[in-house]
């Protein structure tokens, strides 16, 4: 329900203070999913942070790279990114076949690279690598998990996938409405080209934040993951 209110607001230009109660009661929501969660994760850690994580490099690709990358390169960059996604997932699993363990350097590597205007769509693109392969290997684990029901393993899979997508689009969502309502410029700049939007510096900050909880999250479990491994 607070997705779809943050999404409306996005619509229409609303007040600093509206964004910053948006933002408080996105972080409070925040805290009850990830409370609500834990019993799972402890019963499927780490395979609950891979899942976890996939849910987060999703939502970095197909949500915040496009407003990102739209702002960023003055077009709309919905159908490129969606391309370069649908290949690299499709490709992902083929690619890596034989080198599975490549997937998370590559995935590190590819949020360095989207730090980058010059080589900002091969990130996404080894990101969605990583995707692809690590969807395979997911399934798999969830699947042949002797503490879980096989007919529910997949709604386990998107469960927390859905946990970690959601959560990155609160942080993104809370970072802009403390921005905005701090420094007194119009939120919708984060999403359109507009006269009172933010700076060019004020978005490379938050694409430098949101990378690096990205790229946090991703290395954490990469640590756990591939000492199951």
């Amino acid at each position: 329900m607070l997705l779809f209110i943050i999404r409306y607001t996005r619509l229409k230009e609303v007040s600093n203070t509206i964004d910053l109660a948006i933002s408080i009661a996105a972080i409070v929501l925040f805290l009850i999913l990830a409370y609500y969660q834990l019993g799972v994760h402890k019963k499927m850690f780490p395979v609950s942070l891979v899942a976890i994580n996939r849910g987060v490099v999703m939502n970095y690709v197909m949500l915040y790279a496009i407003f990102d990358s739209t702002i960023r390169f003055k077009f709309n960059t919905l159908m490129l990114v969606y391309t370069l996604y649908l290949v690299g997932f499709e490709l992902g699993p083929a690619l890596l076949k034989k080198r599975q363990n490549w997937r998370y350097p590559l995935l590190l590597l590819g949020l360095v690279l989207a730090l980058f205007n010059y080589t900002y769509f091969v990130g996404l693109f080894l990101l969605a690598v990583f995707v692809g392969t690590d969807n395979r290997i997911l399934n798999d684990a969830l699947y042949t998990d002797p503490d879980l029901d096989s007919e529910r393993a997949f709604l386990i899979k998107y469960q927390l996938s859905c946990v970690g997508n959601v959560s990155q689009q609160l942080i993104y969502m809370t970072t802009i409405y403390f921005i905005s309502y701090f420094t007194d410029i119009n939120a919708l700049g984060f999403f359109n080209n507009i006269s009172n939007g933010p700076t060019n510096s004020t978005l490379y900050g938050v694409h430098l934040f949101i990378t690096a909880i990205v790229f946090i999250y991703a290395a954490v479990t990469f640590y756990f993951a591939r000492e199951k491994e």
